[in-house]
Formats: structure tokens, C-alpha cells, sequence
């Protein structure tokens, strides 16, 4: 989901994994579906969801998958009431990873962006608190 041009996907189709995109806007690659409605179940999720939607994004991630979902969001995420209550006291947060570099998403960026990101990586079967650290 909110698969974009492709950028997440094309590296892992290139790797060999089975992948199947889609966004809520037909930017020419992957399914034109809107994830937050449907009721797929998939063995993992892989996304960079909307800034905006990023806890509606995961809340509804955690239903669809058997296994694990991986969303890559600003530092940021980690603040705020909401998804304290809503989303973090579940306890299947396992790791997040904080790049060490700011990420440039504009082709052959080599400063890099303004915003610190992270992956958030959840696995249904796991209950604890996450790991943390910095890749």
C-alpha cells in the first residue's frame, strides 16, 4: 500500500520477492485501491504511508497481516496521546530503526532530507516493548 512510484517495491521485486503494490492514487505503478478500506489479509506489509494517516495506516496494517508490517515514518511517530493509547500500549512495536543519515527523497540527493526517519517495525506474534537502533 501507498506504494508510490515504486521505490520501496522495484529493490524488492529486483531482489526476488513476490510484491504486490498499490496506492490510492494512480502514479502509473502497482493496483489503484484504497488500503484503509479494504479487508485483504497478507503475511506482511511493507509501506510508507501518509504523514497524515500514518496511525490509521497502522492500526488497520496490524489487522491485515499474519506475520509482520514494516512502515517507514518520521521519528517523530513516536509522540503523541493518541497513538500512546491507541497504538503503542499494544506491545507488538518490536524495532525501530533510525537511519543515522537524513534521507534524501529526491533522485541523486546527496545531502539529504530535512526530516528524521524511521522504520517501525511491528510483528503481530511479538509482546514486549521495541528495540531500538540505528542503521
Amino acid at each position: 500500500c501507498s506504494c508510490g512510484d515504486g521505490a520501496i517495491s522495484d529493490p524488492l521485486i529486483k531482489a526476488g520477492y513476490d510484491v504486490y503494490s498499490s496506492d490510492l492514487i494512480d502514479r502509473g505503478y502497482g493496483e489503484v485501491k484504497d488500503f484503509l478500506t479494504t479487508n485483504d489479509k497478507v503475511d506482511n506489509i511493507i509501506t510508507n504511508p501518509p504523514f497524515n494517516l500514518a496511525t490509521e495506516f497502522t492500526l488497520h496494517g496490524l489487522n491485515s497481516v499474519n506475520k509482520k508490517m514494516a512502515l517507514l515514518c518520521k521519528l517523530s511517530f513516536l509522540e503523541g496521546k493518541k497513538r500512546a493509547s491507541v497504538l503503542f500500549n499494544q506491545d507488538k512495536l518490536k524495532k525501530v530503526l533510525i537511519f543515522s543519515r537524513r534521507l534524501g527523497f529526491k533522485k541523486n540527493d546527496k545531502k539529504g532530507g530535512l526530516m528524521a526517519f524511521a522504520w517501525f517495525i511491528y510483528d503481530v506474534n511479538y509482546n514486549g516493548k521495541p528495540m531500538i537502533d540505528w542503521i
